[in-house]
């Protein structure tokens, strides 16, 4: 079946290709949560995919539609002009009539112009006609059949009663299907929008809320986290590995990082996580291998500094498209918009290498932990299915102890774990590395001391003799032979001096 597209990458998606043609749909929601937005641009989209439109309205004036709409870009009179578009201001009397009327302008143009999308806004109008809840059902029965007739496919605006949110109205029944959009409070200063597609009849959809944005281009739709359609992660052979950049750090890592793994470097601020991921970067364009750098955290120009540091020239790589670098400030972040924009980059470009800085923050945007786990599985499915390796780093949040993790699910759910801490020896302090885990691996089980130069970070020596590192705080394990010496050494002089 040739499906209508909506125009909207994420709206076809979640209505799996789009719309069905010559079926009826209702776009339900309360006041501000985008309704004549989203119906309005359908059509604007189909008029720029060739087709005709034609936008029927009750209550809003032509003139604020258009002025409207060209905050978003759309020149709604420009399409009049041309005659791709017809908006005509009526009343739902006299739209039934015109219906009915061949010779009437309503029936006309559908007839003429081959319209293939109408909106009606909206349909909630219909009420004034008929007090009788059996009789209003019958008039608005037959004006959507008196459309569909017409081999067009119509559009439905209906007002949400807010009071009565839990109600199921009549008009959900009499359509082919129903996309609900909400306005939710998030916080004390916040709302969000989303969209839910409720039921589409003779045709499936994704189903669960996704993250609808308004936007200075208009209406944006970010499904929410699916697995790949593809099927499960691809499994790769043990030694399909990609160099880490890091020197000493392939050698624990049994020759490097799968392709196609996630690996969750934690660690607290200052201990290497960002030099890591940076290199891990770098090293890949040095091959040719395409990477994206999703920073959340710090400033780009921070980071370009900071890669300046150990001699990795980032705007250079960026020039020469090798790195990609992706900052999204971690006030606002939206993780279904993240993740949709990383899926279209990961499909459409040659992407080896994808660096998320930090995780953390993403943590924190997620207060539903089940959501959470499957993010973060989502994430790393798409990586497996594409043969994507990635880094994602992670904040700690402890500068001296043990690996503290928010939330320990995230950590088995990723193929690998680097941890990274500071260590006190001696009344100095250090830095070290250890691989806690490496699926399908064989890896370095040791502790290892750290050190960052002006050629970026390198795996020194592994702590001997020593108990204690994971704590933070290392003492001596065994008495060392010097020890033993001056021990007995002290013992001989006791017994001399007993002797005298």
């Amino acid at each position: 079946m040739q499906l209508l597209k909506t125009g909207m990458a994420g709206l076809d998606e979640i209505l799996c290709g789009g719309l069905v043609p010559h079926n009826s749909y209702l776009i339900k929601g309360i006041p501000g949560s985008g309704k004549t937005t989203l119906g309005v641009e359908i059509i604007l989209q189909g008029i720029t995919l060739g087709e005709l439109g034609l936008i029927v309205t009750f209550e809003e004036r032509p003139e604020k539609l258009c002025r409207d709409f060209a905050n978003y870009g759309w020149d709604l009179r420009q399409f009049e002009r041309d005659h791709s578009l017809k908006i005509i201001s009526t009343s739902p009397l006299a739209a039934r009539e015109m219906l009915s009327n061949p010779d009437s302008v309503l029936s006309r143009f559908i007839a003429e112009s081959k319209v293939e999308r109408l909106l009606i806004d909206s349909i909630s109008s219909f009420a004034r006609l008929e007090d009788d809840p059996v009789r209003l059902r019958e008039i608005v029965h037959q004006f959507i059949g008196s459309l569909i007739t017409k081999e067009i496919t119509p559009l439905f605006i209906m007002e949400k009663n807010q009071l009565h949110s839990g109600q199921v109205s009549f008009e959900e029944y009499l359509t082919d299907a129903v996309i609900e959009l909400s306005y939710e409070q998030k916080g004390q200063r916040r709302r969000e929008r989303f969209i839910e597609i409720l039921k589409t009849r003779g045709h499936r959809h994704i189903e669960g809320r996704h993250t609808l944005k308004i936007g200075s281009h208009g209406v944006e739709i970010y499904p929410s986290c699916q697995a790949s359609p593809t099927g499960y992660t691809i499994s790769t052979s043990p030694d399909d590995k990609l160099t880490s950049g890091v020197a000493g750090l392939d050698t624990l890592l049994g020759g490097g990082f799968p392709i196609g793994s996630t690996t969750l470097v934690a660690g607290s601020s200052g201990t290497g996580k960002t030099t890591i991921v940076t290199q891990f970067l770098a090293a890949g364009a040095k091959i040719g291998q395409r990477g994206l750098f999703v920073l959340l955290q710090e400033n780009p120009s921070d980071l370009i500094t900071d890669a300046r540091s150990i001699g990795i020239d980032l705007p250079r790589l960026e020039r020469d498209k090798l790195i990609t670098i992706m900052f999204l400030s971690p006030i606002n972040i939206c993780v279904d918009e993240l993740l949709f924009t990383i899926r279209q980059l990961v499909l459409n470009h040659t992407i080896s290498r994808i660096v998320i800085d930090s995780l953390s923050d993403l943590v924190n945007s997620i207060s539903d932990d089940n959501y959470l786990k499957d993010f973060v599985f989502t994430l790393t499915d798409l990586f497996s299915c594409n043969r994507v390796t990635a880094l994602l780093s992670y904040d700690s949040g402890n500068m001296f102890g043990n690996l503290d993790l928010a939330h320990n699910k995230i950590a088995g759910s990723l193929h690998n774990l680097l941890f990274l801490r500071y260590v006190e020896i001696e009344g100095g302090i250090t830095r070290a590395l250890s691989v806690l885990k490496m699926r399908g691996s064989q890896h370095d089980k040791g502790i290892h001391e750290i050190v960052t130069t002006d050629q970026g970070l390198s795996i020194q020596r592994r702590f001997e003799g020593r108990e204690g590192l994971m704590t933070g705080t290392a003492k001596k394990s065994v008495i060392e032979m010097d020890e033993i010496i001056d021990h007995v050494s002290r013992l001989d002089e006791a017994k001399k001096n007993l002797n005298i």
